[in-house]
């Protein structure tokens, strides 16, 4: 018996590249009502994911898929290299991020054939300054400085005695 509630069913046959998934309840008594699954054209994607540097990223780093308002996830291999089956065939928007933060993210358009993608992380910078009074000559020691991006709600910094400040590991 299964615990009542609701429960994902997903039916594939990747040799025709088709899938099927449906919502359906479990009853208190652990048992589902009657259900077909009409099998729909889907595709695979195969990918590899890059350092900014253009190697290999390594093994166990998540690639998510989010198409027709729906996610999948896999793992690369040793190679960076990745797989998803019987996606649909509509826009996929792949996101890959890392453990140390790095991140990669890319669109493409599944149109009935496999297809290959790389994902490569973007390269990193240093962004550096000096925070100076009006003049624009005399520094100001101990500023807080706070870098807004996109890609953060914000990092914060106290500058150095001579008003200078670094931020590493920039997107």
């Amino acid at each position: 018996g299964l615990l009542p509630g609701e429960v994902k069913i997903i039916a594939a046959d990747s040799g025709k590249a088709l899938a099927a998934e449906q919502n359906v309840k479990i009853s208190d008594h652990g048992t589902i009502a009657y259900t077909n699954l009409i099998l729909q054209p889907g595709e695979s994607l195969i990918g590899y994911v890059k350092t900014a540097a253009g190697q290999p990223a390594g093994r166990n780093i998540t690639v998510t898929a989010q198409a027709e308002g729906r996610l999948f996830q896999t793992l690369t291999d040793d190679t960076g290299s990745f797989k998803f089956s019987a996606l649909p065939l509509t826009q996929v928007y792949l996101n890959v991020s890392d453990t140390e933060g790095n991140q990669a993210e890319k669109s493409i358009l599944l149109f009935g054939s496999d297809q290959i993608v790389t994902l490569q992380f973007i390269p990193r910078g240093t962004v550096s300054g000096q925070v100076v009074f009006g003049d624009g000559i005399t520094p100001v020691a101990y500023a807080q400085v706070t870098l807004y991006g996109s890609w953060s709600a914000g990092r914060v910094m106290t500058a150095d005695q001579n008003g200078k400040f670094s931020f590493d590991r920039v997107f």
